[in-house]
């Protein structure tokens, strides 16, 4: 619910999660997901990382909604 009144209040909010977590999947951030927050999905080494750990993020940034992956 904080992220939803961050959101309204117009303020940016965004949760990070590991990419093999299941949070992004429960009904609470499914319900964000249809009320303009976004989820990325990346591996660090997109970023130039030699490692492949991957990463999931839901934010309303616009800038992450670019970078947005279907599950």
């Amino acid at each position: 619910w904080l992220m939803q009144l961050c959101h309204m209040l117009g303020l940016y909010a965004s949760d990070e999660q590991p990419g093999a977590s299941l949070a992004h999947r429960l009904s609470c951030f499914q319900r964000l997901s249809g009320s303009g927050f976004a989820l990325s999905r990346w591996t660090h080494c997109s970023g130039g990382s030699a490692l492949m750990k991957p990463h999931q993020w839901l934010s309303n940034d616009e800038v992450a909604a670019l970078h947005k992956e279907t599950a």
